[in-house]
């Protein structure tokens, strides 16, 4: 617990209830979806917060899932513009960040998974190739419209789920720290009074 709460003071309640809204997404999203288990949650750390989650076992990896993936990377943008009308920078920045994981999901839909509107059966490495996405624009706009699609299925289910999602930010802006179970619990409780 110790290691998770370092670096949560200072932090200005109202950045923390921002973060507290992103990270509630992300664990609506992967809980909803069923792709992952949550195991903790966390806010107002050194990097802002973060949902540790573990992939579900066993769960056949169709389009349908990628999608799914794609949009719960981008779960927590969506929470911010749904909440809040548009996003803070927290969700780009880096390679490890939401946006880079989202854009190497879609990418990896349309180049080498079979998932591709153009030319689905043509493996492209992007490790051979690394700016592939700046030197094809159709290949960039493919992943950009997986991208959009992906965002606007995320608002779907948070905006479904608004309930859910303000409860489930409430309570980790208060705690800056949940379990899974209590994750769990909480949306459980939410999502079916829905």
């Amino acid at each position: 617990h110790a290691a998770l709460t370092a670096g949560q003071v200072g932090m200005a309640p109202e950045l923390i209830w921002r973060i507290a809204v992103h990270e509630a997404g992300h664990a609506l999203a992967w809980t909803a979806f069923d792709i992952a288990t949550v195991l903790t949650v966390t806010v107002g750390n050194g990097s802002g917060g973060f949902v540790e989650c573990e992939m579900r076992q066993g769960v056949v990896q169709t389009q349908t899932w990628l999608n799914q993936m794609i949009a719960c990377a981008l779960a927590g943008q969506a929470a911010e513009k749904l909440i809040f009308g548009e996003a803070g920078v927290g969700a780009g920045g880096s390679e490890r960040s939401d946006l880079a994981r989202a854009t190497r999901f879609a990418t990896d839909a349309e180049t080498n998974v079979g998932f591709g509107r153009a030319q689905p059966l043509l493996y492209r490495s992007l490790e051979e190739q690394p700016s592939m996405l700046s030197l094809d624009r159709q290949l960039a706009q493919h992943v950009h419209d997986r991208l959009e699609a992906s965002e606007r299925m995320a608002l779907e289910l948070l905006s479904r789920h608004h309930d859910a999602l303000l409860a489930l930010a409430t309570r980790l802006a208060e705690a800056k720290t949940l379990n899974g179970g209590e994750v769990r619990a909480l949306l459980a409780q939410e999502m079916n009074a829905t």
